[in-house]
């Protein structure tokens, strides 16, 4: 088992744009964070934004898109929805860029187009990145319906964050040290559901 990981699924046009930093693949990553990454248009620039699979919760990358920028965007979601009073290796996720995977897709959820056209419309009232910005945290605080449920993208995340921080709990508080021990030096995670 292993700590939740992210694969970053790349539209097959902007594909070649990354090819060079990054080994793009088509595996499908079953367990852990997909985030759709999509361009958008604001005056006559271009941005780019992650759109989550799971949840429909939107970060904006900022500064020129590049795979490092990609990367960063992705922890500093993770960071920005982790418990606040809880310790950062709780939180079960994997934030190393070395372990995130890069696939070319052009089918998304319905949900994630959902978010870019909400994204679209709201961009078009936008004078410049600040209004931008607040755009999309407006955006992660409007409910979405995902699937049969219907919640806030940020709620969704953060209630995530809070869930794999109580399981660690739990496992820290019921599991003898020695089992711990023989986890952490094998390199398991289980109290993360598979």
């Amino acid at each position: 088992m292993s700590l939740l990981t992210h694969q970053i699924v790349v539209p097959s046009e902007i594909a070649p744009d990354f090819k060079h930093e990054r080994v793009l693949t088509d595996d499908v990553l079953y367990h852990g964070f997909i985030w759709h990454l999509c361009p958008l248009g604001l005056a006559d620039q271009q941005f780019w934004v992650l759109v989550s699979a799971a949840f429909g919760y939107v970060e904006w990358i900022e500064g020129e898109i590049s795979a490092e920028a990609v990367e960063e965007a992705i922890i500093g979601a993770i960071e920005c929805n982790e418990p606040p009073d809880r310790e950062q290796d709780c939180i079960s996720v994997d934030v190393n860029p070395k372990h995130m995977t890069w696939r070319v897709s052009d089918k998304a959820p319905a949900h994630v187009g959902i978010q870019l056209k909400r994204l679209q419309k709201a961009l078009v009232s936008c004078r410049d990145l600040c209004d931008a910005d607040e755009a999309v945290e407006d955006l992660n605080e409007q409910p979405l319906k995902v699937g049969k449920e219907r919640f806030k993208p940020r709620e969704g995340m953060q209630g995530l964050m809070e869930e794999l921080a109580d399981q660690f709990s739990h496992y820290v508080e019921t599991t003898p040290l020695w089992k711990q021990l023989w986890h952490r030096f094998c390199g398991r995670h289980p109290w993360i559901d598979r």
